[in-house]
């Protein structure tokens, strides 16, 4: 027996599976002994339907109440139409928060997979009382992940054999849910921004008239309850400053109430802030254990290698220095290189070297930073 010939069958079987989410500890009460009971009436009561005729056309009426989607799968016989299932489905739980008329969309194209079933890709016409194409192409992207904007358009819109229809006329899936609503023909779209605006009254622009509220920021909870600084007694100064006036006598001290003496005392502080954290400071030292020299721009250094070969030099160069920091150097030939791997500065090459940028058609010959140029074709 399939549940799905079974009308209401998803709301008779909910409070089941909420009872198997409470593990071993299960509590059975009265009520829920009358739902059961309801719910093998309903299984012993099977409604009479129709059998399917694949070469006509089916019509499926689809709505949507509290996270279930209703559905009535039906054809024509002889001028009247006869129900031929009864299909109920629970919406993803994701789906709760989103508009109704996007709602809409999740429980078309899941009906319409239900009732795949039964139609085996005959010719399908969804009756529903919500614009699906027009919310699917204009205000669904905002609330669908991609993956299942795919899915939605793969089987509402892609499919051949599927015709939408926006049904005004009274819906047989809406006596699934106690009575019919009244107001059955809407916009989706006008309804869809009205529910997801912030506020109904809240607009861009300055109002040319009307009260003008003050934001001070003076807002605090006082034992529980939120209260604003005008009813505590807040003054301009403790908006500005976030800190009382001193205007009481203490023992051993005098404190002398006037906006130059608050000025003051505030300057007093911060200057003390601020010695405290000079202070705090940690100079930072070398990380070397020994002595980096002291190299700049433009002067040439030594670069130590790291193979070890026997009578032959351990440094390479010498190399031209083109930007510094404190802990590398950067040079032409040999990109950054740390400072514990360098000597310098040394005296800048007599002999002739090649200067050749990476693609250049020349062989350019330079001797010294300011020596002659010498150039040949390659």
């Amino acid at each position: 027996m399939d549940r799905l010939w079974i009308e209401g069958y998803t709301q008779a079987v909910k409070f089941l599976y909420e009872k198997l989410t409470e593990g071993d500890n299960i509590k059975w009460t009265k009520e829920d002994d009358d739902k059961l009971e309801k719910l093998k009436l309903k299984l012993a009561s099977i409604p009479a339907l129709n059998l399917p005729s694949l070469e006509k056309p089916f019509h499926l009426y689809v709505n949507v109440e509290k996270g279930v989607a209703h559905g009535v799968l039906d054809q024509e016989w002889g001028g009247v139409k006869r129900p031929i299932a009864y299909l109920s489905k629970m919406l993803h739980p994701v789906s709760h928060g989103w508009p109704v008329c996007i709602q809409a969309i999740a429980a078309t194209a899941i009906l319409v997979e239900e009732s795949s079933k039964l139609t085996f890709g005959s010719k399908l016409i969804v009756c529903t009382l919500h614009a699906v194409r027009n919310v699917l192409n204009q205000k669904a992207e905002k609330w669908l992940t991609d993956s299942r904007m795919l899915k939605y358009e793969a089987i509402l819109i892609d499919s051949d054999d599927l015709t939408l229809e926006v049904n005004k006329s009274l819906n047989p899936a809406q006596f699934f849910y106690g009575e019919p609503a009244d107001n059955l023909i809407h916009n989706c779209l006008e309804i869809i921004q009205y529910q997801t605006k912030v506020q109904g009254d809240l607009k861009e622009q300055a109002l040319s008239e009307g009260e003008i509220i003050y934001v001070d920021g003076s807002s605090r909870c006082l034992q529980g309850k939120r209260m604003s600084g005008s009813d505590l007694g807040v003054s301009p100064y403790e908006m500005m400053f976030g800190l009382p006036v001193l205007t009481t006598q203490h023992e051993n001290a005098t404190y002398e109430v006037g906006e130059m003496r608050v000025k003051r005392y505030v300057n007093t502080i911060a200057k003390t802030l601020e010695n405290l954290r000079l202070k705090g400071i940690i100079p930072q030292t070398t990380p070397l254990d020994f002595k980096i020299d002291d190299v700049h721009p433009r002067e040439w250094v030594l670069v130590k290698t790291w193979k070890e070969q026997s009578l032959t030099p351990q440094w390479e160069g010498p190399f031209q220095v083109l930007l510094t920091t404190e802990a590398v150097i950067r040079t032409k030939e040999r990109g950054w290189i740390h400072a514990s791997r360098i000597k310098g500065p040394v005296d800048e090459p007599k002999e002739w070297m090649i200067t050749s940028e990476m693609g250049d058609t020349e062989l350019t010959l330079k001797r010294g930073l300011g020596g002659n140029e010498l150039g040949r074709p390659k």
